[in-house]
């Protein structure tokens, strides 16, 4: 991560803004706030620097030393805390995309306060932010069980204990 103040997260769909090149690292606010296409949401702090996050501006143009990528990309580049950071803002940013306008009437609508959703003004609805399901099966035979990981990355295999999968979002399988 940069080292100046508030860290900025630009979002569009399942990719981030990062600095270019190694180590990955996430800009501060000041460096990408023109490229924001909406209002900035807190998404919480990593080592102590507030983190916001915004969706990117349509068109293809970042400065020099951004880049877009993928999150999946950045899983083994990226510390845990600033994953769930990222993953926190991925959610929220596509939340406040996705029902700024009520989907039944098209009206804009309005922050509930005291906590995160939005209501239609009408009375059509409050809308709240999509909790992502997880599912985790484990197959035995015996006492053996088995742990497998995306064969693109065996070249990194490492023993995994099955509750890893619970708490490292570079684990997932698929």
């Amino acid at each position: 991560m940069t080292d100046e103040g508030e860290i900025g997260i630009l979002v569009r769909g399942l990719s981030i803004v990062v600095v270019a090149g190694e180590p990955a690292a996430l800009p501060c606010r000041s460096a990408v706030s023109g490229y924001a296409a909406g209002d900035w949401i807190p998404v919480g702090s990593v080592d102590g620097r507030p983190c916001c996050a915004a969706p990117l501006a349509d068109g293809d143009g970042l400065g020099a030393g951004l880049a877009l990528t993928p999150v999946r990309a950045l899983f083994d580049r990226l510390s845990l805390p600033v994953l769930n950071t990222v993953g926190r803002a991925l959610a929220l940013v596509e939340f406040e995309v996705m029902h700024r306008h009520c989907g039944r009437c098209g009206l804009l609508t309005k922050p509930v306060p005291g906590e995160r959703a939005k209501r239609c003004p009408a009375g059509h609805g409050t809308f709240h932010p999509r909790i992502a399901p997880a599912v985790i099966i484990l197959v035995t035979r015996g006492d053996e069980m088995l742990l497998a990981r995306n064969g693109e990355r065996l070249r990194n295999v490492r023993l995994l204990h099955v509750t890893e999968f619970q708490r490292d979002p570079r684990d997932v399988l698929g």
